[in-house]
């Protein structure tokens, strides 16, 4: 009934639409209007947490922190913001919410199950989701709360992953080069250098489980079974990758906040990697679709090489460089959360 009711929206038509997404919306688990959470069934999540666009008015947007000898201060009420040692970035990475429902769509074409998706809905002037509680929220009550919601969502959906899985935060960005960052938590002068410690790397766990089969860290970062490596096989310019090992003079985000807490470099069996994706995969809903496909069967190649976990035994369509998924669905059912609730007020 599902996939018939995708085709059947785009029949014009406000009332079909909000009964499609009331029926939908017991997959909507969030507490707060501005998290929206999708359980799923795969051993995966992703996570948008600078996509969003909601604006609530009363809430002051973030500025940057004061400065004293030792550490910056981030709040509303610090006297004197300091631009150069205590910046902070509020740009919303565009698009980011929209390919993170089109990845999660073509996870479902490709496997007969969703994954764990996790949007922050607020601006990124208002809400960093990808910083610490204090410097990602000011101190504001309200936005606290959101944070708290957000992260909380992120850890029910580990632990709802019984044994491995992976955790992909998605960002953008406009470097020059061009390429996709995936990042590890490996700082882009260790990339430059070759120092690539496992230890300390957001996919710790994966790395203990495949040196077992001698599968060096190298490989695991940049070889061809790579999640680079993988992905520059669908045509995408990657670092790392075989053919981008390292940043040779290029711009690199190598992982946040979200990568060092929700991935294994601590512990645990979840790993997480930053897939920071460029805005020329983003901008176009054509091209954006085409790399949905790329990146959702990079990571079911991923899982199946390095996790021996086959999850597309049960594929609806194969993957290729093309998609026939529409993009109007999942955009509508992430906004079910928000639109009963602005609806109820």
């Amino acid at each position: 009934m599902w996939r018939h009711l995708h085709k059947r929206l785009l029949v014009p038509g406000v009332a079909l639409q909000m009964l499609v997404l009331i029926g939908r919306c017991s997959m909507l688990t969030a507490t707060s209007p501005y998290v929206t959470h999708m359980p799923g069934e795969l051993p995966i999540i992703l996570s948008a947490p600078h996509g969003g666009w909601e604006q609530p008015a009363g809430l002051v947007e973030r500025d940057h922190g004061c400065s004293n000898s030792t550490q910056c201060t981030y709040t509303h009420e610090c006297p004197i913001k300091d631009d150069k040692n205590c910046r902070i970035t509020r740009v919303t990475d565009s698009y980011t919410r929209d390919l993170t429902l089109e990845v999660r769509e073509e996870l479902y074409n490709l496997t007969g199950a969703y994954p764990h998706v996790i949007i922050m809905e607020l601006k990124r002037t208002i809400l960093d989701a990808n910083r610490d509680i204090y410097n990602g929220a000011y101190g504001v009550p309200e936005v606290e709360a959101v944070w708290t919601e957000y992260h909380r969502a992120i850890d029910q959906s580990k632990s709802a992953i019984q044994g491995l899985g992976i955790f992909f935060d998605m960002h953008g960005q406009s470097h020059d080069d061009g390429w996709v960052e995936i990042g590890y938590l490996i700082s882009g002068s260790n990339l430059d250098q070759g120092v690539l410690d496992p230890a300390t790397t957001s996919i710790k766990s994966l790395a203990s489980t495949v040196s077992e089969r001698g599968v060096s860290f190298p490989s695991l970062v940049r070889g061809e079974s790579s999640f680079g490596g993988l992905l520059q096989k669908h045509g995408y310019k990657v670092i790392p990758s075989p053919q981008h090992p390292t940043r040779a003079g290029g711009k690199y985000y190598s992982g946040g906040y979200n990568t060092k807490v929700h991935g294994s470099r601590d512990g645990g069996d979840i790993d997480a990697i930053q897939i920071e994706s460029h805005s020329s995969q983003r901008f176009d809903s054509a091209l954006r679709q085409k790399y949905a496909h790329a990146l959702a069967c990079t990571m079911t190649s991923y899982m199946n090489i390095n996790y021996k976990m086959n999850l597309t035994s049960h594929a609806t369509m194969p993957c290729s460089y093309a998609s026939t998924t529409t993009a109007t669905m999942p955009l509508l059912i992430a906004n079910c959360a928000l639109l009963l609730y602005k609806s109820s007020l």
